[in-house]
């Protein structure tokens, strides 16, 4: 897969940060997932991973804070912003590597980061016609029109 170059931010300065205090014992939470309060999540979370060399899956709880400020008060500003900025990269490169995919023009590139927000789900999603278009696009002609019989006759 290609990769898309970015510009890093300059280092912030080191600023003594509060040490994060241990999750209290409780009952784990569903992994990961947020509460329908307005998309807060449930602290302390429960995180799950695994690794592809194993089918064991192991659990932690932890405190991130609930919110922005809980947050800041554990980890420190710069901590916070510092995970943001990784992030917003990342989904940039991944919308960046779409455009390249999708081979579009540079102009067009430019417009799609300028128009570009982060969202809570992570990047946009296409349109089921998007999708089709995408799909049809790859497929050669008599692939196209074996389909399009198959869609008339229902068979």
């Amino acid at each position: 897969m290609a990769q898309a170059a970015v510009a890093r931010r300059p280092a912030a300065p080191a600023r003594p940060t509060t040490p994060a205090r241990p999750a209290p014992k409780a009952a784990p939470a569903p992994a990961a997932e947020e509460e329908s309060n307005g998309g807060t999540p449930t602290m302390p979370m429960t995180v799950n991973a695994r690794t592809t060399k194993s089918e064991r899956v192991v659990s932690a709880s932890y405190d991130f804070g609930a919110t922005l400020a809980e947050s800041v008060e554990l980890f420190g500003e710069n901590v916070v912003h510092g995970v943001f900025i990784d992030q917003a990269v990342i989904r940039l490169q991944a919308l960046l590597r779409r455009c390249i995919e999708d081979e579009v023009g540079d102009k067009d590139i430019e417009a799609k980061v300028a128009a570009w927000k982060m969202t809570v789900g992570g990047r946009e999603r296409k349109s089921a016609a998007e999708k089709v278009q995408d799909l049809l696009g790859k497929m050669s002609p008599e692939q196209k029109a074996e389909l399009l019989k198959s869609l008339r006759t229902g068979k």
